[in-house]
């Protein structure tokens, strides 16, 4: 088992929410789509979960908790006989390129949250499945339930404690490296296979044309229907694979040829990348355009003998940054 420290947790703890990284902020674009998110929830229950379910009422919900922490993707569905029952499916994406115990306090940590959210707007709690979706650079070789990830085989082989008293969960899991996946990528009825494959390749595959030309070819229902997706694929494509404009526009225009992208209309990839600099360079500016206007609001107080411990007060900088000001250094 791993150990962990108590000063370890308590600096995780107190760490800010975590930057959405490109794989996570791809995954969310794709997958909040409920019947996206069904072609997984295919992949990973059984057939009798599947027909226990009423899948047409499957909806997001709220992904974000009152500490400020925020999850990847949270789903509700209700039970076929039960409809007034929803069970709340609990989606978390962990994109390390290697095994991180941290997942299990996360996934913890989250259905609690989950919990206490629904007894203060239900008055009970409702069931909550955690599912994992993983591709991380190898296989999953770990263990799957609470006890045995978090606690270690040792210690739950002692005789005097009881695994039955003992808080316990299993993830439900989706591995990208499972051979299962192989036959997704030859199923045209399965919409988002072409996103998959970018999920699954991303450690492995070289960023050519003929990886480009294999996307789109199982990529023509997304990319022909879900115009506003192809943004996200290309920012995917640029950050995650890191493709190359000249071969994006090569690919791109083969594409359009075998029908499978609108000629002109979507954004070029090379276009893409400079109006996200050109964002970028706004957003800066705004941020110096704020110091610009603080700096002047100082000085028309300084003109009016204000006290400088209020000016202080006023505006959060210290008096050294303030006497800065008033010198014009």
């Amino acid at each position: 088992m791993t150990k962990v420290s108590k000063n370890h947790l308590k600096e995780k703890q107190n760490q800010p929410a975590k930057q959405i990284g490109h794989h996570d902020k791809f995954f969310k674009s794709l997958y909040s789509n409920p019947d996206f998110a069904l072609e997984l929830f295919r992949l990973i229950f059984s057939k009798e979960e599947i027909k226990a379910y009423n899948w047409k009422q499957l909806k997001p919900e709220k992904d974000t908790f009152p500490d400020g922490s925020r999850a990847d993707l949270v789903f509700s569905v209700p039970l076929r006989k039960k409809l007034k029952t929803r069970v709340k499916i609990f989606i978390l994406l962990e994109h390390k390129a290697k095994y991180d115990i941290q997942l299990f306090r996360q996934l913890f940590r989250y259905q609690t949250l989950l919990i206490e959210e629904n007894l203060n707007q239900h008055g009970k709690p409702m069931p909550i499945i955690p599912v994992v979706f993983y591709h991380g650079k190898r296989p999953w070789k770990w263990n799957l339930s609470f006890q045995a990830a978090f606690l270690g085989k040792d210690f739950l082989e002692i005789p005097a404690l009881s695994r039955k008293s003992m808080l316990n969960f299993e993830i439900r899991l989706l591995d990208a490296h499972d051979p299962k996946l192989d036959r997704v990528f030859k199923d045209q009825s399965f919409k988002s296979r072409g996103a998959l494959y970018l999920l699954r390749e991303v450690w492995s595959s070289k960023a050519d044309l003929d990886f480009l030309r294999r996307f789109f070819g199982l990529s023509q229902d997304i990319l022909g229907k879900h115009d506003k997706l192809i943004l996200s694929v290309i920012e995917y494509l640029a950050t995650g694979y890191k493709i190359k404009p000249e071969i994006w526009r090569k690919a791109e225009a083969e594409a359009v040829k075998q029908g499978l992208l609108k000629k002109g209309g979507y954004m070029d990839i090379r276009k893409h990348i400079e109006e996200r600099g050109h964002e970028k360079g706004l957003k800066k500016g705004l941020r110096e355009g704020r110091q610009e206007g603080r700096q002047e609001v100082v000085l028309n107080m300084l003109q009016n003998k204000l006290d400088v411990s209020l000016i202080c007060k006023v505006t959060g900088l210290s008096e050294k940054e303030i006497n800065k000001l008033k010198n014009g250094s």
